[in-house]
């Protein structure tokens, strides 16, 4: 019965009744003109999933980018076109130049969305947009509150982590929160694979927020100002490494800061670089009483192994000289031989003469 009926419908050209209403749901919801304001590679997932929904779902009826430059710093000075800059180029979005001089173009706009922008906006911005604008940030706010939160997160050694939908304020990260998600840390990860997950879990998050903003709005909540601990940038010296430390605590070091730039130590008044980090276990070495900083190459693992404050740890690439080694290179050319009879020992800093 209900196959001629469909079939009755169809010959008749009027759609079933719940057709109907989904296809009228869908024509009265909310729309929303969005300004993003992002430009590296974790804002680019957000800006990927609100250029999709505008295209196919209609959630997003307006979108346009402000990118600040069209470049972005990868390694100290190294520096590579902004993702960001690249997707709307390829994607025919329009730019809107940073920073924003003429704010009544931002009336053509209900709500802005900021992802790892990097620039304070200024208070005649937030006010010229009705809905104001919504940040997306990696991190279970009011924890880890500022300019690197995933570095700090791996650094601590979080076992759990997050994303915060908040809205702006006139302060860094400090606005009230609209929505959050709890996510575990996967073990061992580095920074770069944290901040890939986050920022896909972040994009989705800040679509369902869109879908229901008026009611996380009504329902925001201010951030306990009590728990409040800092993220700030990394700081300059922060890759020597400290030998003293536990092997697990130098391991975050790597994991937290490798993807900005490499660990170091001092050999003979000398930068070493070390990369390519790898877990050693202590009874492979041979050496049963260790000396901090201690070298031994270890032809099982391929790597240049250092005695840390509870065991060692290895490293299979080495830049030395400005040449960049492998750790079997480093040990044949510079330590190896009969002519080396004494104890090698990195040291943490040129000053450090232990």
């Amino acid at each position: 019965m209900y196959r001629f009926h469909k079939h009755l419908l169809k010959l008749c050209s009027i759609k079933p009744f719940h057709t109907t209403v989904k296809g009228y749901c869908k024509s009265h919801r909310r729309t929303w003109r969005i300004l993003f304001f992002g430009t590296d590679s974790f804002s680019l997932e957000t800006l990927k999933l609100l250029n999709e929904n505008r295209k196919k779902d209609g959630l997003v009826c307006e979108l346009q980018v402000v990118c600040a430059s069209k470049f972005v710093k990868v390694r100290r000075k190294l520096k590579q076109v902004s993702p960001v800059w690249t997707y709307v180029q390829n994607n025919d979005l329009k730019i809107i130049p940073w920073p924003v001089v003429d704010k009544q173009s931002l009336k053509d706009f209900d709500v802005g969305v900021l992802s790892s922008f990097g620039h304070l906006i200024p208070p005649d911005v937030l006010d010229s947009l009705p809905f104001g604008i919504i940040n997306v940030h990696p991190s279970l706010l009011p924890r880890w509150r500022g300019a690197n939160p995933i570095m700090h997160t791996i650094l601590n050694g979080d076992e759990e982590t997050g994303v915060s939908i908040m809205q702006l304020s006139e302060r860094f990260d400090c606005g009230p929160i609209l929505n959050q998600r709890h996510y575990p840390v996967p073990a061992k990860c580095t920074a770069a694979d944290l901040r890939q997950l986050l920022a896909k879990e972040g994009g989705v998050l800040l679509i369902e927020t869109l879908r229901d903003l008026e009611q996380c709005i009504a329902n925001k909540r201010e951030q306990d100002e009590r728990e409040v601990m800092d993220a700030p940038k990394r700081k300059p010296g922060l890759e020597i490494v400290d030998w003293s430390k536990s092997c697990e605590s130098i391991s975050r070091l790597y994991r937290a800061i490798s993807d900005e730039v490499t660990l170091q130590t001092v050999w003979k008044g000398d930068v070493v670089k070390l990369s390519k980090m790898v877990t050693v276990e202590s009874h492979s070495i041979g050496i049963s009483d260790g000396i901090v900083g201690q070298i031994s190459y270890s032809k099982s693992h391929k790597s240049l192994c250092v005695h840390c404050r509870d065991g060692w740890l290895g490293f299979q690439e080495i830049v030395f000289n400005g040449k960049r080694l492998s750790a079997a290179d480093f040990n044949n050319g510079f330590l190896a031989g009969p002519k080396i009879k004494t104890v090698e020992i990195f040291q943490s800093s040129i000053d450090d003469k232990s």
